[in-house]
């Protein structure tokens, strides 16, 4: 079994990977959201809707793994799980926890993929859609 500092570089290396998402994803809706110039061709939609479509294939898998990641954690010896309301101070049972989790992750996934096929509907509502120089096609 590995250590606790695996678990540890393993858990630190996620959150950076999530926080590094995260920022891109935020950096991408500002551009998206017209700071920009508020001129987005249809081909460049396109491209963002395809990669929008696998950033929410990859939450989804996210979604799904999670659940499995957390009840492991229960039973894994390197660590000793508990569970305490934040307002109460009140312990919990931490499995119970990890179910209603799982349940919302559930939930999640239903969206994530309702929104991975409005993605795709959205891209190809675009695919045949280009541009041109506008000058270029006044001086024809």
């Amino acid at each position: 079994m590995k250590t606790l500092k695996n678990l540890i570089d393993l858990n630190d290396e996620q959150r950076e990977l999530a926080d590094r998402f995260c920022d891109a994803a935020q950096a991408l809706a500002r551009i998206a959201n017209g700071i920009s110039g508020r001129v987005m061709p249809a081909p460049t939609a396109y491209d963002l809707l395809g990669n929008l479509k696998a950033a929410l294939g990859y939450l989804a898998e996210v979604a799904v793994f999670v659940p499995d990641g957390v009840r492991n954690s229960l039973t894994d010896e390197r660590i000793d799980v508990y569970d305490q309301d934040l307002w109460t101070g009140e312990r919990r049972d931490a499995s119970r926890q990890v179910t209603i989790a799982a349940q919302h992750l559930k939930e999640l996934l239903i969206h994530l993929e309702a929104a991975q096929e409005a993605a795709e509907a959205a891209q190809v509502a675009l695919s045949s859609q280009g541009y041109r120089d506008h000058h270029e096609m006044s001086r024809r």
